[in-house]
């Protein structure tokens, strides 16, 4: 990670200081906040010295120590001043002292602190009593969070991506007393999946994100592993464990998608062989569990694939001993899906494949409920998770008299079960999900995923922001996040929500997004542009008004787009170059020249900056270099409309390629997709 100092006159034009939630407070503090309390200006730190220490419980866990540290180290590389670590053994209490307590120390219990009531796990507060000043959480990785508060709040840093950190120069730090910041997170789990936040555990912490790629650090809190089984598409292996769990060396072959012949089903898909389930294997004709399992003439166990994932259930309780919500998830396929004569029959009496996956789903809750809660179990209430994603896209929904209905209730997901919509197909991802104008598919899947689910309040959402077959070009949904998540908060289920880029590009949308996401899954109704501003000008610094130059151009098209063409204009996740969205009719050429011409002339400005340091000035180079990609690759998509045959296009995809070819994350996925 690559921290970087610079004067304090760049942060006027951060974002505010204050971009709490609902459940928030951050007063200003001065005499125009309308508040009569007297407060009262202290320094933590003043003209590079202080007399603050940092206190820890003396049994402290390893995210208290490393809160710790990460307080002292920014603290120090920012002013100069060291402040010391001590455990509260070795601490009297003293309203007057100049403490800063961290987690759950015995100062804090003696000063009577606590955290309101009705806050969500990773709830954090900053307050003080007399001169000390307390930070702490309802988790471990809460007491985190409220150190990057405190370090952003009044210190100035700015985790931008996960190599690089602004730190202000500084030589006081102060705030006012008394203090008081509550933050509390719109939704439990908060993933943005891009190459900083998935596969740097440490800067997913920083943004307050918990993912599924970084369960397991104790000196971060642990991130999502604490609460949710995080596996994705996992039937098959979660079969495997429950097949294991009963002594069987392989899945019987009933537990597997057949097809209407029964004959089991597969796909090939980048060189592995994927199969899936059958998902009534094991489920009464009324919804219930069936719990008695077969022996076949030779005494060999066959369980049901709903036994099977059951066990593998238990399995996965035994070594996650804090998650309350479990996965159980369809593989990633389209063309494997279970036809057999039941499954075939059901999808038909419900009018959708997802009609036996709610069912299933359904009877296991109640199963693992029933079971942990018993002798052998440890009480926790358990959720289970599943997608609604491409076969099971369509919810068991029909009209009837105009008016949505469903064959029985026992499609309806219990509240035990929760649904996560996938905007795979049909949505025009241009769009908020949820907009009037959306594709008519989505858009009915949608409506009546939202109505099944109304009464248990169980439908969550996982979308995209980026189109995988070619994640590198600008993506025109940057506006649309905070629609998107303001919709989700509003009327949707809040234990999860996941935006998916095209993870391992490294590009440098997914860095901006995921630095606006992570705001706005702890506060959706938070200013996008100021938080645009913000990072674009404490990344690139000198560079920062070109950039700001070329996505004002791009968002100015998009918006000309939308009311220009209409439906027309639209991105889904997976389409290959090829589509439509890369047309020329919707990115001028003139606009897409400035910006290369522009950028160009930036690159060279930065080597000819005898202010900048060597480091500076090839950090800022890469950086751009990033950014040309994108209006570079528009224009080799429509190179002969541009020019003719005018143009020297061998030459440009050459100089495309070299840029590309420097980046291991965007030229694996220029070259799996064709890009170049």
């Amino acid at each position: 990670m690559k921290i970087i100092k610079k004067s304090v006159l760049a942060l006027l034009i951060a974002v505010m200081l204050c971009s709490g939630f609902v459940l928030s407070s951050c007063k200003k503090q001065n005499n125009d906040s309308g508040d009569d309390t007297k407060y009262e200006t202290i320094n933590i730190v003043k003209s590079g010295l202080s007399g603050y220490k940092i206190v820890i419980p003396e049994n402290a866990t390893e995210c208290e120590k490393f809160s710790s540290e990460e307080l002292r180290d920014f603290v120090k590389q920012s002013t100069g001043a060291v402040l010391s670590i001590a455990a509260d053994n070795d601490v009297v209490y003293n309203p007057l002292d100049k403490v800063i307590s961290i987690g759950e120390t015995t100062i804090k219990t003696q000063a009577g602190v606590k955290m309101n009531d009705g806050l969500r796990k990773d709830a954090f507060a900053l307050s003080s009593v007399k001169r000390m000043i307390f930070i702490y959480g309802n988790s471990d990785r809460a007491n985190l969070y409220g150190v990057y508060e405190f370090l952003e709040q009044f210190v100035g840093v700015r985790f931008l991506t996960a190599d690089y950190t602004y730190v202000p120069e500084l030589q006081n730090v102060e705030l006012q007393i008394p203090l008081n910041v509550v933050k509390n997170p719109a939704f439990d789990q908060r993933q943005y999946w891009s190459m900083d936040a998935q596969t740097n555990a440490l800067y997913a912490a920083r943004k307050r994100m918990v993912t599924y790629w970084n369960w397991s650090e104790p000196q971060y809190g642990y991130g999502m592993y604490r609460d949710f089984e995080a596996r994705g598409h996992n039937v098959i292996q979660l079969m495997k464990s429950g097949a294991e769990s009963l002594g069987l060396d392989n899945i019987p072959d009933n537990a597997y998608a057949t097809d209407i012949n029964g004959n089991r089903m597969s796909a090939n898909i980048d060189g592995e062989i994927v199969y899936d389930i059958c998902w009534t294997d094991g489920i009464n004709d009324d919804g219930t569990f069936i719990s008695e399992i077969k022996t076949a003439a030779d005494g060999t166990k066959q369980p049901t694939a709903a036994q099977l994932l059951l066990e593998g259930l238990k399995k996965s309780l035994k070594t996650n001993t804090t998650a309350t919500i479990f996965c159980i998830m369809q593989e990633d396929t389209k063309s494997v899906v279970c036809d057999c004569e039941d499954c075939h029959a059901k999808k038909e009496r419900y009018g959708a494949v997802s009609a036996n996956i709610v069912r299933m789903m359904n009877a296991l809750a109640n199963e693992i409920n029933v079971y942990n809660k018993g002798e052998q179990g440890d009480g926790r209430d358990i959720k289970i998770a599943t997608y609604a994603y491409s076969y099971s896209q369509e919810a068991p929904v029909f009209l009837k008299d105009g008016k949505y209905t469903t064959y029985d209730n026992t499609v309806v997901p219990n509240d035990h079960v929760i649904v996560e919509y996938c905007t795979m197909d049909g949505c025009n991802h241009t769009l908020a999900i949820n907009d009037e104008n959306q594709g008519a598919f989505h858009k009915d899947c949608l409506a009546k995923w939202e109505w099944l689910c109304e009464k248990n309040d169980n439908l969550a959402i996982y979308t995209y922001t980026a189109n995988y077959g070619c994640a590198l070009t600008y993506n025109p949904n940057l506006k649309t996040l905070k629609e998107n998540i303001v919709y989700i908060y509003e009327n949707l289920n809040r234990d999860m929500v996941t935006f998916e880029n095209s993870i391992y590009t490294g590009d440098w949308q997914q860095s901006l997004r995921t630095y606006v996401a992570s705001v706005l899954f702890w506060n959706p109704y938070a200013e996008v542009q100021p938080l645009i501003d913000e990072f674009i000008t404490l990344t690139y610094g000198r560079s920062a008004k070109v950039v700001s130059a070329y996505v004002e151009r791009m968002e100015a098209l998009c918006d000309y787009n939308r009311s220009q063409f209409g439906s027309e204009f639209f991105l889904t996740v997976a389409d290959n170059t090829d589509y439509m969205i890369h047309q020329s009719k919707f990115w001028q050429l003139g606009a897409l020249e400035t910006s290369v011409r522009e950028i160009k002339a930036e690159m060279q400005a930065v080597a000819n900056d005898g202010t900048l340091t060597t480091s500076e000035k090839e950090r800022l180079t890469t950086e751009l270099k990033k950014v040309l990609i994108s209006p570079m690759l528009t224009m080799k998509f429509n190179y002969e409309a541009y020019y003719g045959l005018a143009g020297d296009k061998d030459t440009f995809v050459d100089e495309l390629k070299g840029l590309i070819s420097e980046f291991p994350g965007m030229s694996q996925h220029a070259n799996k997709y064709g890009l170049i």
